[in-house]
């Protein structure tokens, strides 16, 4: 049970820094590119977080790689790419939304 409550810590506190980030980064182009993002930007950075996103959910592996264990170097690839693509994803869908209002 231990286990299972630090992975979700563990997954809150990685989207949040992935939310914060996403939002300085946005401050930071109001900044120094644009107060507002330009349309195109926002749908792009929407369109191109959620593909990822669909990407990681529809690509990662799952019986045909699985152990007894769950340690195998493909299963922690596999567990890597998920949580690298997820993140990637929530991070630019953020900060479409952060860039484009205030």
């Amino acid at each position: 049970m231990r286990r299972v409550i630090w992975n979700y810590v563990n997954a809150v506190l990685l989207v949040g820094i992935t939310v914060v980030l996403a939002f300085l980064t946005a401050a930071w182009l109001r900044r120094h590119v644009s107060p507002t993002a330009p349309s195109w930007a926002s749908t792009g950075f929407q369109v191109v977080g959620a593909a990822i996103v669909l990407a990681a959910t529809i690509g990662i592996a799952g019986w045909e790689i699985q152990s007894w264990d769950g340690s195998t170097l493909p299963e922690r690839v596999n567990r890597f790419v998920y949580r690298a693509a997820y993140v990637g994803g929530t991070y630019l869908y953020f900060l479409s939304v952060a860039w484009a209002g205030r």
